[in-house]
């Protein structure tokens, strides 16, 4: 974070929506009223941007990660994991304005915006840590790229209804042939996400650990596995009638060919991500996951407290 005593705030959203637009006038109304001036908008936000606002547009990506210290998404969790990778790089931390649905990611209520920005720019922060993986894609002996993803790397298949396989290592030592229609390997992070959808565990972020989950098996004795990060996971596209599809975070797609190997690593650097609102991971998951609400109801106890 720069020398400066009040951080240059970045904001990022990926959709022209009119609930952006609208989140994007009472910024400019706070940075009005509190005679503020060090926010930059990502260039994609120009069509939203009102000159009045006197929010800046940055000319590039590459000079708005340049000359931000924290980065605000605005929009859902699919918003916000593109956010992470654009601070990636340089390592800022990043904290969501949630304007989707289970906004699982974000931290920000549209009605606590205000007070939230008068935090950021006023208080010291609480900064969470989290995993990544490095995923290497070889054919062939030869490297056809690495990509980071923060919540999962995926393989399956898109093009038949038929089962693919996919032999799957740690370490090098054989776990399965998974066969159905894919596999996963999640963070802990990406265990709210596909995998949970896929029958997948929870995995407290604090766990240093890769979960395997397998898509509708063919064997349905084949169930979710936690391995720790500290092993290499190898998975290989095997002979198959259906085409593949590996995927990392959802934001990067590629075909597979039989006899591709993907390895899979912790990766050396983490997310960094802005907790404001106070709440445990217990808390967001009673919140979000709606945990014990029909119970509530019918009980005077405030499990909350």
């Amino acid at each position: 974070m720069n020398s400066v005593q009040s951080p240059t705030l970045g904001i990022v959203a990926f959709k022209h929506s009119a609930d952006a637009v609208a989140v994007l006038e009472r910024i400019a109304v706070w940075k009005k009223k509190n005679h503020y001036n060090a926010i930059i908008a990502h260039p994609l936000l120009a069509p939203s941007i009102s000159k009045r606002s006197a929010i800046s547009i940055a000319p590039s990506e590459k000079e708005f990660t340049k000359n931000i210290d924290i980065l605000i998404s605005l929009g859902g969790d699919g918003t916000f994991l593109s956010a992470l990778h654009i601070a990636y790089a340089r390592s800022i931390p990043v904290i969501g304005i949630n304007l989707g649905g289970l906004g699982y990611l974000t931290d920000i209520g549209a009605n606590d915006l205000e007070a939230s920005l008068t935090t950021l720019v006023s208080s010291p922060l609480t900064i969470v840590n989290g995993m990544a993986l490095c995923a290497t894609l070889r054919r062939n002996s030869i490297t056809l790229g690495s990509f980071t993803a923060f919540n999962d790397v995926y393989i399956n298949r898109f093009d038949k209804p038929k089962l693919i396989s996919i032999g799957a290592f740690s370490n090098n030592q054989l776990i399965t042939d998974f066969v159905g229609d894919g596999v996963i390997v999640a963070t802990p992070c990406g265990s709210t996400a596909y995998s949970l959808a896929a029958g997948g565990p929870l995995i407290h972020p604090d766990v240093n650990a890769f979960l395997i989950t397998p898509l509708c098996p063919h064997s349905l004795t084949q169930r979710p596995m936690v391995v720790s990060a500290h092993h290499t996971l190898t998975l290989v596209a095997n002979p198959t009638d259906s085409t593949m599809l590996f995927s990392a975070d959802g934001l990067v797609s590629l075909q597979l060919l039989a006899g591709d190997e993907i390895s899979i690593t912790r990766a050396k650097k983490t997310t960094r991500t802005i907790a404001l609102s106070g709440r445990t991971y217990f808390d967001l998951l009673r919140s979000k996951l709606q945990w014990g609400q029909n119970y509530k109801k019918h009980s005077t106890v405030n499990h909350d407290s």
